[in-house]
């Protein structure tokens, strides 16, 4: 394969990843902020509900 057609494709991966680590980010802090709250069942729910990976 020719490079113009690899660097494209790994950007859009590169890209894709990124977008999920930030959405995986924001509901870790939202579910570390409920157990710190003391709702660890909440926190659970929260970190359960979306799996992304």
């Amino acid at each position: 394969m020719k490079m113009e057609t690899i660097e494209p494709a790994i950007q859009g991966c590169l890209c894709e990843i990124h977008t999920k680590l930030k959405e995986a980010e924001k509901l870790a802090r939202a579910a570390h902020a409920c157990a710190d709250a003391g709702s660890i069942a909440e926190a659970i729910q929260i970190s359960m509900d979306e799996q992304l990976v």
